[in-house]
This record gives C-alpha cells, structure tokens and sequence, in this order.
C-alpha cells in the first residue's frame, strides 16, 4: 500500500508501528492504521516493512508465506468454529486498509461484511440496510460523524443496533462514551483475528436470539 503524502523522517518511521502512536490530532483520523496491520500480518507469519522520505509519500510492503500445500481439514478444525457465524455486519471504519482486513477476517468465518467508509456513510448505510444489519462494529475516532455519534444518531431516530466499538485511543474513546450510558463495548487496537472473531460473535449473542 502506498500513499502520496508528506512522508515521515527517521523519528518518526522509528515509532510508526506502535499502538497509540499517530501526529494526527484527534478526529483527524489515524493515518494507514500500520499497527493494526502490522499485528495481523505477523500473526499470520509475514512481515511488514516501511519506505518514507519526508516530501516523497510512504510506501508499506505487506509480505505473507506461501504455501504449495492444499488447505487440509485438519488445518480448518484448528480454528474454533464457535466464532463463526452468517450474520450481516456494518463496519465503519474511515481507515480503508483496516476496514478490508476486518472483512477479510470476518468474511472467512461466514459473515456478510458491509463497509462503510465513516460515519456519514455509516448512517446511510444503516438506514439503507437496517433489516438485515446484524451488528454495528465501529470505529470511535473519525472525521465528520464519529463512531458514538453515529450510534447516537441512530438512537435518536428509534434504532438500536448492538454496537461493538473499536480504537486505539482508549482514554479519548471513552470521554466519547459519556451520552451512551455504562454498557458500551470497546475492541482496543490492535487486535488479532481471534480476538476480533471472539468479540463479534459474544456481542451477537448477547443479543438474546
């Protein structure tokens, strides 16, 4: 992946795949989200190396194992099917490279994964799809509408979606919480793909159905 920013100095290349680590301010976004990536590439066996020159952008390099050898059922068992599941999710997420590796992980494991790309769009996709939404996973920090005010929004005008947020500004989060009241789930980043996968499917069932 690669943007065409202003690039990063040595310092700060230094520190990019650190968990709480960003020069955006808050509500400006997260930049390319590289801890979460980070986490899951190299929970899979892969690697992640970082190309950045301040004024030339900066380029992540995503390297991931090969194999030859088929995808055995023994293999599958490994992974505990009690996480998977087939219900519709709405993932908000304004940083794309986490948003798609959340539907990658969650996809794998039956569910329907609907994107939304912040929380003007999260809204319209709701309301777009509200009878087949399942669970809302969010992020908190975005610009525009973020994560709580977009579930407030959605409780405002009569709609209670279950709600799993997720961020890696846990103190700031949840400041954000304050008008949500005590039972409000938060995902801190990053997570790894059982963690993800285990969170979703205990917010489904808390649903009662």
């Amino acid at each position: 992946m690669k943007d065409s920013g202003e690039g990063m100095d040595e310092t700060t290349r230094s520190r990019a795949f650190e968990p709480f680590f960003t020069r955006k301010g808050a509500g400006q976004g997260t930049g390319l989200g590289l801890s979460t990536v980070h986490g899951i590439v190299r929970q899979s066996g892969g690697d992640v190396t970082l190309e950045s020159e301040i004024g030339k952008g900066t380029t992540v390099h995503v390297m991931l194992p090969v194999t030859d050898a088929p995808v055995s059922g023994a293999v599958h068992a490994r992974a505990d099917a009690s996480l998977d599941g087939d219900e519709t999710i709405l993932v908000v997420e304004d940083e794309a490279s986490v948003s798609e590796l959340v539907a990658d992980v969650l996809g794998k494991r039956g569910y329907t994964v609907l994107i939304a790309a912040d929380g003007a769009d999260g809204l319209q996709q709701y309301r777009r799809h509200a009878a087949a939404i399942d669970l809302v996973l969010t992020d908190v920090i975005m610009p525009h509408v973020s994560g709580p005010e977009m579930v407030q929004q959605l409780r405002d005008a009569g709609d209670s979606p279950p709600t799993l947020f997720m961020s890696g500004y846990t103190d700031d989060a949840l400041e954000r919480f304050s008008d949500l009241g005590a039972d409000v789930d938060l995902l801190v980043k990053p997570f790894k793909a059982d963690e993800l996968a285990a969170r979703v499917r205990a917010a489904l069932d808390r649903r009662g159905r």
